[in-house]
């Protein structure tokens, strides 16, 4: 008995250590996500890999759900913690600071936006960030979320790519800490930089600066359904609706 416990215990142990993995847009060549030395040039590669347990450390830099594909969108997952503001040499995840190195999650996949607010050009991401079913394990923290649009030219007036263009919840409870929502525009739809369907998210320390909603409601928040959000001191400035 004692040998099988000792064979129990340890399998667990081993299926709940959780990796590190390692992302840098500027790296050049992909490597295998386990160093910084070596990491992920693409948030999506880490994303993939990752299993519950694991972080996944950005390194300061731009990052775009697809090159081309304006319906792609970074995905939360239960379970793992998503974190930015990395300068790409820290070993501890408290040693990293947000606001001295910006980790930039864009829907502005063709690069071709303008400075001034709410100017996209051509086809942006209609979810720069989205996510179903999750539950507060699944963790974004010190990311800075913009310029989220309508999708692909052909996507429907009523797809729900026209809403959330920063970051599109259905159904599911994440906890977002640390993020800034800047420039996202809902052209078509409501809530500019986010829409939560039936979920109950956790918005903390949170910053929503000039994102619009320009044929609905929640210039920076819109919330349907049965359930609501939380909100820890976030900040709100100049975001617009129509309704």
């Amino acid at each position: 008995m004692g040998v099988i416990a000792l064979a129990i215990f340890g399998w667990c142990a081993i299926a709940h250590a959780g990796t590190t993995w390692f992302v840098n847009a500027e790296a050049g060549n992909s490597g295998d996500g386990l160093t910084w030395d070596a990491p992920f040039e693409r948030l999506q590669d880490a994303i993939t890999v990752a299993r519950a347990g694991d972080e996944i450390w950005v390194r300061a830099g731009t990052y775009t759900p697809s090159r081309s594909d304006a319906s792609a969108s970074f995905s939360l997952k239960s379970g793992i913690g998503i974190y930015g503001g990395f300068a790409g040499h820290e070993t501890e995840r408290d040693q990293r600071d947000w606001h001295v190195h910006p980790t930039i999650l864009s829907g502005d996949i063709e690069g071709d936006d303008q400075p001034s607010p709410h100017f996209i050009v051509g086809e942006n991401s209609g979810h720069v960030v989205a996510c179903g079913s999750v539950d507060a394990t699944a963790v974004l923290d010190g990311f800075v979320i913009a310029h989220g649009g309508s999708g692909p030219s052909s996507t429907s007036p009523t797809s729900a790519l026209r809403f959330g263009s920063g970051l599109f919840i259905l159904g599911g409870s994440p906890t977002v800490r640390n993020c800034t929502f800047q420039d996202n525009v809902a052209a078509n739809g409501s809530g500019g930089a986010i829409y939560v369907v039936d979920g109950q998210p956790l918005f903390d320390r949170c910053h929503f600066e000039r994102n619009a909603a320009l044929r609905g409601g929640g210039g920076a928040v819109c919330i349907d359904g049965s359930r609501g959000a939380t909100f820890l001191d976030c900040t709100f400035v100049d975001n617009t609706s129509s309704a």
